[in-house]
């Protein structure tokens, strides 16, 4: 069975649902809202598609961050435990959807790429 980490606001994460409900896909829900993302589970993420992916820039939460925050999430030095650290900190920090089944990880919704 899949896993679905997101939140039930994010449009990303709906069509992600839509498309997995659609397609008869067996998954279950993960609220980053609600429910605290175990650190282990965010070093896969990071180790499978590297920070970049993994950091959303286009969320509320990252425009209301401090500029000194910001600034040491852009500075491609900042270590994985900083890293990671502010992101358990800011959870809605992470990119959404993220999908993972085994050593299966999809981040991000784009239709025409969207294959499990």
């Amino acid at each position: 069975m899949y896993t679905l980490y997101g939140i039930k606001t994010c449009d990303s994460v709906n069509k992600a649902i839509k498309w997995l409900n659609k397609h008869q896909v067996d998954y279950c829900f993960f609220d980053l809202k609600t429910n605290e993302l175990p650190k282990n589970k965010l070093k896969k993420f990071i180790k499978f598609v590297g920070k970049d992916k993994i950091l959303n820039k286009r969320s509320k939460t990252w425009k209301n961050l401090t500029n000194e925050i910001k600034q040491r999430l852009d500075n491609k030095q900042i270590s994985n435990v900083e890293f990671i650290n502010i992101l358990l900190r800011y959870p809605l920090l992470i990119k959404r959807p993220i999908i993972e089944k085994n050593n299966f990880i999809l981040v991000g919704y784009s239709e025409p790429y969207f294959k499990l």
